[in-house]
């Protein structure tokens, strides 16, 4: 649900849907993507299943937004307001850069903290990730500080100087 507040204003309207492919996702193959994970702490279970639901979210509503054309998308219902699509606009623009600069494994760290809510210890504790909180918040760090001057250069830009 938290995930899907970033796209709809009232997720509610699909939630059994994107339940429903949460299920199906986990029981895959005989449940071969639980059936894989180790966990390394209590709760670790929790974070997991967080990051497949999450992932389910975003796999739909980009599948969506390719199918759409930008007709069909701005007469869609369950587009908000201006507001909110100069935001999803901006989340578009932060991903994109991300995709050009950083590593799957940041990018991901990334959108848990911020898109998902997780902490820096929550994401540490997740399979595959390799790094205690104190690395998930210097990943996180670093992130922000490029995200930033990205944007400062891009608004530099576009009133027609360049930012030093």
């Amino acid at each position: 649900m938290r995930t899907t507040r970033g796209f709809l204003a009232d997720p509610r309207s699909i939630s059994d849907d994107l339940e429903q492919e949460v299920f199906l996702k986990l029981s895959a193959n005989g449940a071969d993507v639980l059936r894989r994970f180790v966990p390394r702490e209590p709760g670790s279970a929790y974070g997991y299943v967080k990051v497949i639901a999450a992932r389910v979210v975003y796999d739909y509503f980009r599948s969506k937004a390719a199918k759409e054309t930008p007709e069909a998308a701005r007469a869609a219902d369950n587009i908000p307001a201006r507001d909110d699509a100069a935001r999803r606009m901006l989340l578009q623009d932060i991903d994109s850069l991300l995709r050009k600069t950083a590593v799957e494994r940041d990018r991901e760290i990334f959108w848990l903290y911020y898109a998902n809510g997780m902490t820096a210890k929550e994401i540490a504790s997740l399979a595959g990730m390799d790094l205690k909180p104190k690395g998930v918040e210097s990943v996180l760090t670093r992130l922000g500080l490029s995200i930033r001057k990205h944007l400062a250069e891009s608004e530099g830009k576009a009133r027609g100087s360049a930012v030093p």
